[in-house]
């Protein structure tokens, strides 16, 4: 059985560049403490490429940021990702993010619309919400993406030592390997410059409302990362 996080409901977020291990620590946080991994990434990834709504025009031209490693429309994503997160906690789910919020529009919205900030503040509690910087270069997160694998089936990724296995399928599932359009290095590098401009302002933005973002060096193997992430919750 996941041991718990503590009493009540958690929320905790996950930032840094592409590659700097976000959804494998997301994913190792959620099978350890019984958290629902909101994967932004994947979310929207599957959103743009659901076949039913591919003729749809907002998805069309969504779509199209999302395969060149740019920002997609802010009021898109948080239509989507607000409606979700609020479906959740209301179900009594703690939550861990990798990849969201990505912009400060996304964060912390405008007079008329609340950001996933103030959404989560509202439904747990300012003291109830993590917030994880994990350090990675960009030479060390550029090698990481260039050499990424995603299972076609479960949608893991292959990490660590089996990156330099030559492979084709699943370790765990069997499943065919793939490589995301995202993971082209020209892409990649769209992307980095994305979340300096659009995404590290959101951090800088917490820090100034009084939040704690702790930062955890990230250039080791997962479960060295992982390990210092649970001395921390701890």
């Amino acid at each position: 059985m996941s041991k718990k996080l503590n009493q009540g409901k958690k929320a905790i977020v996950i930032f840094g560049y592409p590659g700097s291990g976000k959804s494998t620590q997301a994913v190792l946080l959620a099978e350890k403490f019984g958290l629902y991994h909101f994967n932004t990434g994947k979310f929207v990834e599957n959103l743009v490429h659901d076949p039913k709504l591919a003729s749809h025009p907002d998805i069309q031209r969504e779509k199209k940021l999302f395969d060149t490693g740019k920002l997609m429309d802010s009021d898109f994503i948080l239509s989507h990702t607000g409606r979700r997160v609020k479906e959740l906690a209301v179900g009594g789910e703690s939550l861990v993010f990798s990849g969201s919020p990505r912009a400060m529009y996304d964060a912390f919205g405008d007079k008329k619309h609340q950001g996933i900030i103030q959404i989560l503040e509202g439904l747990y509690g300012k003291h109830n919400i993590l917030f994880i910087l994990l350090k990675v270069t960009q030479k060390e997160a550029l090698a990481r993406n260039t050499k990424r694998l995603i299972c076609s089936v479960c949608q893991n990724p292959l990490l660590g030592a089996a990156q330099n296995l030559t492979i084709t399928q699943c370790p765990f599932c069997g499943g065919k390997l793939y490589k995301r359009t995202l993971d082209d290095p020209k892409t990649i590098l769209v992307r980095f410059k994305e979340y300096e401009e659009k995404t590290a302002p959101i951090i800088r933005e917490l820090r100034a409302r009084k939040f704690v973002v702790h930062e955890v060096p990230a250039n080791a193997m997962p479960y060295r990362v992982f390990s210092r992430i649970v001395t921390l919750l701890s």
